[in-house]
């Protein structure tokens, strides 16, 4: 079942259809006149609803929120200026609705058996406290997550 998440990879599908359709590129090449103008009907009215998809930033943020997706399809799918300005916007959306809480952790302790001057070095060299990192920023600046049916326990297609 299609999900939000798959919501721009199907508008963007049938976009890229009925583009080639209506300008008889591809395997469209041979197609009659009256359906070129019926399917350009078509076009003008499926761009009517997907620039009230590009108005909600819902739909991309979805899509950036699928670990298989992330922000790749929006970068090969639109300019890289306007990919830029929607990714921040998402980044933005995202960090303002979930900030980055500062987790109060214990000092870890010098483990048994590990030399005084080990330790020090060890506590010198590690990231303190200051840190933290969000699971946004992480999810974001990371690359999509493989996947594929042979990922599922039973191996099934759907």
């Amino acid at each position: 079942m299609p999900t939000i998440a798959d919501s721009l990879a199907i508008y963007w599908g049938l976009d890229d259809l009925l583009t080639d359709v209506s300008t008889a590129q591809g395997e469209f090449q041979g197609v009659h006149a009256t359906v070129k103008a019926s399917v350009q009907h078509t076009k003008e009215k499926a761009d009517k609803f997907m620039r009230k998809m590009d108005e909600n930033i819902l739909y991309y943020m979805a899509t950036v929120l699928d670990p298989r997706i992330k922000t790749s399809l929006i970068d090969a799918h639109i300019s890289s200026a306007n990919a830029s300005v929607i990714t921040s916007q998402v980044r933005t959306f995202l960090t303002t609705k979930s900030p980055l809480k500062t987790a109060t952790r214990q000092e870890p302790r010098q483990p048994i058996g590990m030399p005084d001057t080990l330790w020090k070095t060890l506590r010198r060299i590690q990231p303190g406290r200051t840190s933290c990192v969000s699971d946004i920023k992480k999810h974001l600046d990371s690359p999509p997550v493989g996947w594929s049916h042979s990922c599922a326990p039973d191996g099934a297609d759907d």
